[in-house]
């Protein structure tokens, strides 16, 4: 990627659209390591939370504000959008909440989702013909079988099963260098360092916005919050704008915004 952003290879020219898709990969690579990270400490992954929320933020409110664009073409879905902020904040809030009352045990991010529920229900209704279509019953009689064959494969003196198709096995940990370097679980960040990571996740989250041309022309003021403060910008407020063209927030997006915090804002 790097070569043909530079145009360092033979017969290229500057494609300037490979540079979003690159700082788009890059941002999707910080949500996956904030959940699958096989070196991340707990601290960082709270960094990679706040690239997250604030980068996409801006990206919205860029979209929004920009009589060119549209967020149904120029945006990922809203759908995602929410997906991705609900996620973001909740590891952080469970990294949190684990180092108040479970300090000793480790945060696994890992086994939070909803994949071994979604895995469970797709395996039961592999059982009635791949049709997905079962009763009570089914689920009962399906569920004894699905335990009996996960106790086979788990045991290491039992006959081996076949292995996952590879759609089912994650290649997340192939890319880093052996030996990995793992993180220890328990090193829960000091209190107060979570808000400091925070606050340096926002940065990047600019820097990276800056880089491909989302961001305001000098320092800011008070027309530019879409970028400075970007959840408490119309578009960013999960309400209703009363003038779509409007660059400043209401009194009431101000009084919902401010429920938040300068955590959310970076302010």
């Amino acid at each position: 990627m790097h070569p043909l952003i530079d145009c360092v290879l033979p017969g290229t020219r500057l494609n300037a659209t490979l540079l979003g898709t690159q700082t788009y990969l890059q941002v999707v690579w910080y949500y996956v390591e904030i959940f699958c990270s096989e070196e991340a400490s707990l601290s960082t992954r709270i960094k990679y939370a706040a690239i997250m929320t604030h980068f996409l933020a801006i990206w919205q409110n860029s979209a929004y504000r920009d009589d060119h664009l549209k967020l149904a073409t120029n945006f990922i879905t809203r759908e995602t959008y929410i997906d991705v902020l609900l996620s973001c904040h909740f590891a952080v809030m469970l990294i949190c909440y684990m180092r108040a009352n479970f300090p000793q045990q480790e945060c696994h991010l890992e086994l939070s989702g909803s994949d071994l529920v979604e895995d469970f229900w797709s395996k039961n209704g592999q059982w009635v013909g791949n049709h997905h279509n079962y009763n009570y019953g089914d689920l009962r009689r399906n569920s004894t079988h699905m335990i009996c064959l996960e106790d086979i494969r788990v045991d290491p003196s039992a006959p081996e099963l076949v292995k996952p198709h590879p759609k089912q096995e994650s290649i997340w940990p192939q890319q880093y260098e052996r030996p990995l370097n793992r993180p220890d679980l328990t090193a829960y960040p000091e209190y107060g360092k979570e808000l400091e990571e925070w606050k340096e996740g926002i940065e990047i989250a600019r820097r990276l916005a800056r880089l491909v041309g989302l961001a305001p022309e000098g320092d800011g003021g008070d027309t530019d919050n879409w970028f400075w403060r970007s959840f408490h910008f119309p578009g960013n407020t999960f309400t209703e704008a009363p003038d779509d063209n409007s660059s400043l927030p209401t009194s009431s997006d101000e009084e919902e915004t401010s429920l938040l915090g300068p955590d959310i804002s970076g302010r």
